[in-house]
């Protein structure tokens, strides 16, 4: 053979391998289309029952996981189903959740709409929503992870384990007593070290394709979070069921050392010689200030449960501050799902913190 038929054999094998490659690219093209569709089509099932209003749909991505990130939290949605779902509040400690050990070898596919499906098999699968709204100028988050069964083939039992810092604690509601009792329907609470609710999961639900309440509950074995489905061969599927968490959410109010003078003179002379409540004087006082002192009208948001004992300790921490230091007043938005009055509800009394500098 000469030069040519050695050029010849060489053209030959780079248009093989041309071929080659480009036919692996087009079954890769082919199979991820596949799973879209697969996805989109599982998503439509859920979609119609929890509508998608509020679902965010521009998530972020990473290598690993889709991403939410707001100012306040971050919410990471994992890509294998092996994965966890991670809910990291700023100033806070971030909470994991496992999805079931079915989803374990499952692939995340993200939806027009923004619905993740982790496609398990025929049985069952899992799809997850970050959800996110604004009301009142708050913004609040909140992550949906639904359960469809396809056929009674399914499992009944679902586990959901929480990576949690050291301290925290699974609790139902019931289990647990606060100023807002009356909206106990059956949540889960994820409590900190100090007992303070920072996670609320809405209580069990399940429907079937009829839209027919399906009977669910939860139940609570150290870090895991179970929830149980009944259903047998005469259900209708698929049956949809709904674990959804809510993160607890903070306002904080920063007042610097002047502006909280004013306050406390004024407002312990009023209230010395007066005996007023805090809201009358608190309300006075506002009309005497600059528009700059902005954080003092946000104390007036709160005054209507405000008290005088509350003022005591405003005026205890006043003198324990220098000039150049703030005080943060915080207040702490529980999630509660307690039929009509479902929704974050504000704590009557808030915690306050001297720091070194407005934002910290």
């Amino acid at each position: 053979m000469g030069v040519f038929m050695k050029k010849k054999l060489l053209c030959c094998a780079i248009s093989i391998a041309m071929i080659v490659s480009t036919s692996s690219v087009t079954f890769a093209a082919e199979s991820v289309n596949e799973e879209q569709i697969i996805a989109e089509h599982k998503a439509d099932v859920v979609e119609e029952i929890v509508g998608t209003e509020t679902v965010c749909a521009d998530l972020e991505e990473s290598n690993t996981a889709f991403l939410m990130d707001s100012e306040e939290i971050v919410i990471t949605v994992p890509k294998e189903g092996d994965g966890e779902i991670v809910l990291d509040i700023e100033g806070g400690e971030a909470i994991g959740m496992s999805l079931p050990e079915e989803a374990e070898n499952a692939k995340g596919v993200i939806t027009d709409e923004g619905t993740i499906i982790y496609d398990i098999g025929e049985d069952v699968n899992i799809a997850v929503q970050v959800l996110s709204e604004e009301k009142g100028g708050m913004g609040f988050e909140a992550v949906r992870t639904m359960l469809t069964i396809e056929n009674s083939s399914a499992p009944t039992e679902y586990a959901f384990s929480f990576n949690m810092p050291k301290g925290y604690t699974l609790v139902k509601d019931t289990e647990y007593s606060d100023e807002f009792d009356e909206y106990d329907c059956g949540d889960v609470y994820v409590l900190d070290e100090n007992g303070v609710i920072i996670n609320t999961i809405d209580a069990a639900w399940a429907k079937d394709a009829n839209g027919n309440d399906v009977d669910t509950h939860y139940e609570i074995k150290e870090n895991t979070l179970i929830q149980i489905i009944s259903f047998d061969d005469n259900s209708a599927f698929p049956i949809i069921a709904d674990p959804t968490s809510h993160p607890t959410k903070y306002t904080h109010y920063y007042t610097n050392y002047y502006e909280l003078k004013k306050v406390v003179e004024k407002g312990y002379n009023t209230c010395q010689t007066l005996g007023v409540s805090i809201p009358l004087y608190i309300a006075s006082l506002v009309k005497t200030l600059s528009p700059g002192a902005s954080v003092v009208s946000g104390m007036l948001i709160v005054a209507d449960v405000w008290s005088y004992y509350q003022f005591s300790k405003v005026k205890e921490k006043f003198y324990s501050m220098n000039k150049s230091q703030w005080l943060k007043t915080t207040y702490t938005h529980t999630w509660r799902n307690g039929g009509k009055n479902s929704g974050y509800v504000r704590s009557s009394s808030p915690t306050l913190k001297i720091v070194s500098k407005k934002g910290a």
